[in-house]
């Protein structure tokens, strides 16, 4: 894997790994969204709608939560597409086990912090949960996600690894795979009558195995141990670090952005409220996940193209990455269009459907987000994150700041206008005006490819 190729044939493999990954990710975005169709369909007819809001707002407390893993996936990934480039399998190699190996020491202390933590939250009481059988099914419940999301902080490094390598398609496998699974998962629990917290732990376990299997089979891929980092490996951790500190800010900032609208909606106006709204967002993100399917892999091959002094290959394709968001525009007014109707066949719930004005909100800010994609994956692969993490996070937080007057007033569909109101004017240009600005000054301050062969694995 780690094999270069002859110098005027790297333009042409990238394509070639783009195309390979944006397949996968179409095929598995077609049986992720009919998995998601038939998952959401039965848990809100197991769950009801108040379960079911208070199962979407802890899962996006935990999404909340992503960065506290100090950024060291995203800075994994980074270095490992920049080493893939320079062709140092064995700097690869080191940084892949001290980052796992980091990440393995903040999930066990977000563990031990946490379960610290939890018997002093009424959860029920913030969230205005209105259900006798879901309030004393909380408490569990808050463990079972913090479990299930600090497992997860160090097997998400087998999602990171493949897309760093550009061997996303693997990535996309697995989550296909993940989908089917939690169907199933859904329907065992219906039969086996589980009680919410038991129902929440079932449909989390597909993802944590699938995770623990994709980082299994690249490891044995590159023919690579799991080993403790040794002497060598942890000098890497200092620059591994310093790299994904710089992420932390717009990595919190994308939290904030994605999943603080329906925690703070529960907050608000409790769980029901959360249940059209979440209905909308994912809508939304069949949208946005169709975009990501060609722009998410540019990644790391703008890493690995800058690594190997590439410099045309990222401009011609970020010029590409342009045009084809632009032209999302499309299915983003279908989605407000026919949006109402696609979710009342989906759910056969009256009451669980977003009203005309969530879905228009909704469908303005899945573009709004689709634009500013093309630049965010240029300035993370080049490593450009200090625009990211001052107007970018500021956006952010200004936009959820808004989040409680804009719904006082028109409702949940108060949340995305919230969000458009600080990003669209301020976060989307200066981002534009930023990548432009790295392009011009590419190469004049390194990228010159190394002359280090790599051996084979």
């Amino acid at each position: 894997m780690f094999e270069r190729a002859p110098t005027d044939q790297q333009g042409v493999r990238r394509w070639r790994l783009l195309a390979r990954s944006a397949s996968a990710a179409a095929a598995a975005r077609a049986v992720g969204l009919a998995c998601m169709l038939a998952q959401v369909a039965l848990a809100l007819r197991y769950l009801g709608a108040e379960a079911f809001g208070f199962w979407m707002t802890l899962s996006g407390t935990a999404a909340l939560l992503q960065f506290l893993d100090l950024g060291l996936s995203h800075g994994m990934q980074n270095q490992v597409s920049a080493a893939h480039g320079r062709g140092d399998g064995v700097a690869a190699q080191d940084i892949v086990r001290c980052a796992f190996a980091m990440l393995t020491l903040v999930a066990l202390v977000l563990l031990g912090a946490g379960l610290l933590m939890l018997p002093h939250v009424d959860a029920a009481t913030f969230f205005h949960v209105r259900d006798p059988a879901v309030c004393a099914a909380s408490g569990r419940c808050l463990v079972v996600v913090l479990a299930a999301f600090c497992v997860s902080l160090p097997l998400s490094a087998g999602h990171r690894l493949a897309v760093a390598l550009q061997q996303g398609w693997l990535s996309w496998v697995a989550i296909a795979f993940t989908g089917l699974c939690s169907v199933g998962a859904a329907a065992l629990g219906m039969v086996l009558h589980l009680a919410l917290p038991e129902f929440l732990a079932l449909s989390l376990l597909p993802g944590l195995l699938m995770n623990g299997v994709l980082l299994a089979w690249m490891l044995r891929r590159l023919g690579w141990g799991l080993r403790w980092p040794d002497a060598r490996a942890w000098t890497r951790a200092p620059a591994l670090l310093r790299e994904s500190v710089l992420f932390m800010p717009p990595q919190a900032g994308a939290a904030l952005l994605g999943a603080a609208p329906a925690v703070m909606l529960s907050a608000l106006l409790g769980p029901l409220a959360v249940t059209p709204f979440n209905l909308a967002q994912r809508l939304g993100a069949s949208v946005s996940q169709l975009h990501a399917m060609l722009v998410l892999p540019a990644w790391p091959a703008y890493a690995e193209a800058a690594g190997a002094g590439d410099y045309a290959w990222v401009r011609a394709t970020f010029r590409i990455s342009i045009f084809y968001s632009a032209a999302f525009l499309l299915p983003c007014l279908l989605f407000g269009i026919a949006g109402g109707k696609a979710v009342q066949l989906w759910t056969h719930d009256p009451g669980a459907a977003p009203s005309a004005a969530l879905l228009w909100w909704m469908a303005a800010w899945t573009f709004a987000t689709i634009l500013g994609a093309p630049t965010a994956m240029l300035l993370n692969a080049l490593g450009r994150l200090t625009g990211q993490a001052t107007y970018g996070v500021v956006c952010a937080i200004l936009g959820v700041a808004l989040i409680p007057t804009f719904v006082a007033r028109w409702g949940a569909a108060g949340v995305p206008a919230a969000l458009l109101a600080t990003y669209v004017p301020v976060a989307l240009p200066l981002t534009y005006l930023e990548a432009a600005r790295a392009l011009r000054r590419m190469g004049s301050d390194g990228g010159v490819k190394s002359a280090n062969p790599i051996p084979k694995s």
